[in-house]
């Protein structure tokens, strides 16, 4: 019997030491992939950069990442990764209907792009899944095919969803040496500058693109108020004063003159040239959206009010399309006031143009004010799957708990 036993003992142990053998071997290799995609370990994005697929693998992966079929990620965890290379073999032999014609003949750098334009697409969705498997997506773009666009379009997924701006930035270094005199990576490299916080770095991207393109406003503007910001306030002033004595029908001019007024709490002038703006343009919406923004940080509620529901009203009159954060605006508004179905509807018509997680979090606090409780613990759910880590959120979550259920 103590035979019998030892014997179960020693094939558990034996058992259990191929097991841990199997894990090390194979689950080792492609477990900070699988990690990094679910957002539980931000240390194996250097590993995630380094990991390769062998065929079987890749095909497999990729198709789970196209296709969103779990028994594909199955498949592909189960194999070995080795190396990237592979995928041109993939191209040669896999069938799968999502792949576009243009890669079916073993062209990396077609292949490269397409891979580019999906993560993306999978970005745009908004969601914690979706932003790493773009982020996966563009880092095997990249090292597939070392094109500029590859290398701009991870760093544009590096600076928006993951807010990680010191690697972004020497993604558009990259894309920026192959390709100098392209306006699109000069624009997003100087806010990439901006949100690091680097004046001067970014004063001399808006200055290249000035040079480049010089009949844009944006970087006019932008050279302005980044003068302004250094504390160069005259000459902002000067600058737009001088732009628009060349060309005095850019609104957005106008716009500028308001907005460093107003930073610099010269508000009378501000609102001098924010008025200006809607005489000069009586027929564009936007001058009335920005001055209902002014009147809003003046705290003017009911003028925002007027002037935001003036701006979406003209819009729909000249059947133009009304971005969502107008809306939005005018939820805000309506929330000042008190009139919270008035800001509940605005911000439902926000959220039926496009998603953000502002409009979940307003939407939210509008509910809790109704004593709606439970809707407003829908909307702090919806808006947790994005930030998990709010304090406050989670605060006003347990609060309509408690309300709710006391």
């Amino acid at each position: 019997m103590k035979l019998t036993f030892f014997l179960r003992v020693s094939t558990a142990l034996i058992v259990a030491i191929l097991m841990i053998g199997f894990y090390a071997k194979y689950y080792k290799q492609y477990q900070s992939t699988l990690l990094f995609l679910r957002g539980n370990n931000v240390t194996s994005l250097e590993v995630l950069e380094k990991t390769t697929w062998e065929k079987d693998s890749a095909a497999s992966y990729l198709h789970y990442l196209l296709t969103d079929q779990p028994s594909s990620l199955v498949s592909a965890s189960k194999l070995n990764p080795r190396h990237y290379w592979y995928i041109d073999l993939v191209l040669s032999n896999e069938t799968v209907d999502q792949f576009p014609p243009t890669i079916y003949n073993n062209q990396s750098l077609a292949f490269a792009l397409f891979l580019s334009d999906k993560a993306l697409q999978e970005t745009r969705k908004n969601t914690p899944e979706t932003k790493y498997k773009g982020l996966f997506l563009a880092y095997l773009s990249k090292n597939l095919y070392p094109h500029p666009d590859n290398y701009y379009t991870l760093a544009e997924i590096l600076r928006n969803s993951f807010q990680s701006y010191t690697h972004a930035e020497k993604m558009y270094i990259k894309a920026l040496q192959e390709y100098p005199t392209k306006l699109p990576y000069w624009r997003s490299y100087g806010y990439c500058l901006h949100s690091l916080k680097d004046d001067w770095g970014k004063l001399s991207c808006y200055a290249i693109q000035e040079r480049l393109d010089s009949s844009s406003v944006g970087p006019k503007v932008s050279i302005a108020k980044t003068l302004d910001q250094m504390g160069y306030f005259d000459e902002a002033i000067d600058r737009i004063q001088y732009e628009l004595s060349e060309d005095p029908d850019r609104i957005d001019f106008y716009f500028a003159l308001g907005s460093i007024y107003a930073r610099n709490k010269e508000y009378v002038k501000a609102e001098e040239h924010y008025l200006k703006a809607t005489d000069y343009f009586p027929q564009e919406p936007v001058a009335y959206y920005e001055l209902g923004n002014f009147f809003y940080s003046q705290k003017e509620y009911r003028k925002a009010l007027l002037q935001h529901t003036k701006a979406i009203g003209m819009s729909m009159t000249q059947r133009k399309s009304v971005s969502a954060w107008w809306w939005y605006r005018k939820g805000l508004d309506y929330y000042q006031l008190k009139d919270y179905e008035g800001a509940v509807k605005s911000f439902h018509e926000a959220m039926e143009i496009s998603k953000s997680s502002s409009f979940t979090y307003w939407l939210g606090r509008s509910y809790e004010a109704m004593e709606d409780y439970e809707k407003a613990i829908q909307q702090y759910d919806d808006y947790l799957i994005d930030h998990p880590e709010n304090k406050s959120v989670h605060t006003l979550r347990e609060n309509c708990i408690h309300k709710w259920r006391p």
